[in-house]
């Protein structure tokens, strides 16, 4: 698989009806495998039925999504009219602040993305955002994390497009989303050829590639022109047979063992971050697992509790250990009673 084996596609959910979800669902699963005239056809279909009941909430979703196939088919003019009407029907309906107001905007930033115009991509993703956390919605925050990043890579800020790709591997390994993970991989891989890591690169790209082939993704049009420019160029410059023997370790870890390479990458990531002075240490979200194990929870207790899986539970534990330099669960339980109790539960 080369980079142009690639397509973002965020899933299709909550259309109000039996049928409508039906249809929308036939549309996403072709769109991610390549037969865009399916969805094409499946999300007409979808946008008649909701004219016909004159339901606009249902209208709305269906514009997306089409929307969104516009886009795979280059017609970003076309996408970005879509979606702007999905938007203006969401605000009539009285829907701002609802999920399809969050994915909506998501969308959006994506297409932005597509135009180069990044101000915008990232304004959107995170206007995006701040509907989502509300919502609590990992995935879709993932996809806006993943836009941020791309914006940011696109312009040169590698710091900002770090840390948001952390961010959206850690929100797409909560949410359990493997294709958000791999498109993540892909991002971190580009920013690894921003620093000039280029058997990080290497490595990173064969992971990416191998998570996008268990679904059988195909690109979307723009991501695929940079990522083959980008990579091209790195090729050329990388002896073929290193390439080609990072790129093999990077897939074979991945297969082997997803969570425990994707904890890896989450690590490498965070280690390139620049941490400034007064800035937290562990995240929300990792404090609130350092909390757990300070209560003696196991990984599988941790998970149930903030209803994520064992798995990223264990991500977590061991991210957490990482920063704080600690060989084990006691010396992180230590770590947060002793700073408990100096900051009063203020994030350090």
């Amino acid at each position: 698989m080369t980079p142009s084996d690639w397509e973002f596609s965020p899933p299709l959910n909550n259309l109000p009806t039996p049928l409508s979800s039906f249809v929308g669902r036939h549309a996403d699963l072709a769109k991610i495998h390549g037969d865009r005239a399916a969805a094409a056809a499946a999300l007409d279909v979808a946008a008649a039925m909701f004219r016909g009941l004159g339901d606009d909430r249902g209208l709305a979703r269906a514009l997306q999504y089409r929307g969104l196939t516009a886009a795979f088919d280059d017609d970003l003019a076309s996408a970005a009219s879509l979606i702007h009407e999905s938007l203006a029907l969401i605000t009539a309906a009285g829907e701002t602040g609802a999920l399809a107001h969050g994915w909506g905007l998501v969308m959006l930033a994506g297409v932005e993305l597509g135009k180069e115009d990044y101000a915008a991509a990232a304004r959107d993703a995170e206007a995006a955002d701040r509907i989502l956390r509300v919502i609590g919605d990992r995935e879709a925050l993932g996809w806006a994390a993943l836009i941020r990043a791309v914006a940011a890579w696109r312009t040169d800020r590698i710091d900002e497009a770090t840390t948001d790709a952390r961010a959206c591997l850690v929100a797409f390994l909560d949410a359990g989303g493997l294709y958000g993970a791999g498109i993540g991989l892909m991002v971190a891989s580009a920013v690894a050829l921003s620093g000039s890591r280029l058997t990080r690169m290497a490595e990173l790209l064969g992971a990416a590639e191998a998570l996008a082939a268990t679904i059988g993704a195909m690109p979307v049009p723009f991501g695929m022109r940079w990522l083959t420019e980008a990579f091209g160029n790195a090729v050329a410059t990388l002896d073929p047979a290193a390439f080609e023997r990072h790129r093999r370790i990077g897939a074979d870890r991945v297969q082997s063992d997803t969570a425990g390479y994707l904890a890896e990458v989450l690590d490498d990531l965070d280690g390139s971050i620049p941490h400034q002075a007064g800035k937290p240490l562990l995240t929300r979200r990792e404090r609130e697992v350092a909390a757990l194990v300070a209560r003696g929870r196991t990984n599988r207790q941790i998970a149930r509790a903030l209803g994520i899986s064992e798995r990223t539970a264990e991500v977590h534990v061991h991210n957490i250990a990482g920063k704080l330099g600690a060989s084990g669960r006691a010396e992180v339980a230590v770590w947060f009673a002793t700073d408990h109790a100096l900051h009063g539960g203020e994030s350090t």
